[in-house]
Formats: structure tokens, C-alpha cells, sequence
């Protein structure tokens, strides 16, 4: 094609309100999964695992919240992202990572809504401890004193970092009960 020819279609294109409409559906589409793909990258200062559950389901409501009234328009992008988050990315780890994280587990609506990532958190515990009765026992037992702030996780202390600490870090320190945790990292980053 001749390069005036090609010059005239990019102007026509470019000057065509249709390809500009189809440029804001794709920044209101891309934009709450950049969000993610931040978080995933380590641009935050928070380590990624006990977020990125979280992260993808805020970036699929945020996305069907800009499309409310044009939800056909939205579905096959969200198909996409379901489908490679199905297949390929969500790990029984990420559950775990959630469960986790007391920024969310405090949080009764947040685990109300998500009450099936303790499956993932209890496959992790199965998977890693199977060998050792003991511990996973110990593990399984921590989880009520975790999600019930009983012990050292209803002290003063540890209430107050639930949203200040990254997901495991004070929590680590008072139970074997986040050994998991310390695997979930461990294996994930490898």
C-alpha cells in the first residue's frame, strides 16, 4: 500500500469517534487488572500472596461496576480474566495467603463473602504436613484461636497491626500457626 494511502487511513481511523469509544472500553477494562499486575510485580510494599485473591476479585467488581449498564459489552473480557485466573493462576496458596491475611479475616463480610478459602488453606495444611499428624493437628486447631482473636492473637497488639503489618509478619511471631504461611511464600516465589 502506498504510503499516502496508508497516511489517510491511520488520519481517518484516528479521527473516527468509534476508535476512540473503543479505546475507553479498553482503559476501563485494563485499568483495575494494571492494579493487579502492580501488586503481583512487587510494586507495593507489601508482599503479593496474601493480596492477590483479594486483588482480582476487587478488579472484577470494579470492572463490572463501570460496565453496569452495558454488562454484555464487558462479559467477554471478564470470561478472559476468569478463565486464565481459573486456569492458570489461582492456587489453593492464594486462598491460603487470604485466609491469612488479618486484614481480611477480621473482616466478617469480607470472609462471609470468601468463606471457601479456608479449602485452599486446609489443602496447604494436607499437603505440607500430611507426614507430621502433630503439627497439622496443632495447625488446625490454631485456626479457631486465629479467626476468633483467642490467645496471643485477641492481644492488644496484635489487634492493633492487623492492617498496619504485611499478612504474616506479627502473626508469625506468636504461632506455629503461620509456618503455613511461611510456606505458602516459600513455595510460591520459587
Amino acid at each position: 500500500m502506498p504510503r499516502k494511502k496508508l497516511e489517510k487511513k491511520v488520519v481517518d481511523l484516528v479521527l473516527d469517534s468509534r476508535f476512540w469509544k473503543e479505546c475507553v472500553v479498553i482503559v476501563k477494562v485494563t485499568e483495575p487488572l494494571v492494579h493487579v499486575l502492580r501488586i503481583v510485580n512487587g510494586d507495593h510494599d507489601k508482599p503479593a500472596m496474601g493480596f492477590i485473591y483479594e486483588a482480582i476479585d476487587k478488579a472484577r467488581e470494579e470492572t463490572r461496576k463501570r460496565f453496569q449498564r452495558r454488562k454484555k459489552r464487558v462479559e467477554p473480557y471478564l470470561k478472559i480474566v476468569d478463565s486464565r485466573w481459573d486456569r492458570q493462576l489461582h492456587k489453593n496458596f492464594h486462598d491460603a495467603g487470604y485466609w491469612l491475611n488479618s486484614r481480611f479475616q477480621y473482616n466478617n463480610q469480607e470472609m462471609e463473602n470468601h468463606k471457601h478459602t479456608i479449602s485452599g488453606l486446609l489443602d496447604v495444611i494436607e499437603r505440607y504436613f500430611n507426614e507430621n499428624s502433630d503439627l497439622r493437628s496443632k495447625l488446625t486447631n490454631e485456626m479457631k484461636f486465629f479467626r476468633t482473636a483467642q490467645g496471643d492473637f485477641g492481644r492488644r497488639s496484635a489487634i492493633s497491626d492487623r492492617n498496619l503489618m504485611a499478612p504474616g509478619i506479627s502473626s508469625f511471631m506468636i504461632s506455629s500457626f503461620m509456618v503455613v504461611y511461611f510456606i505458602v511464600y516459600t513455595v510460591y516465589s520459587c
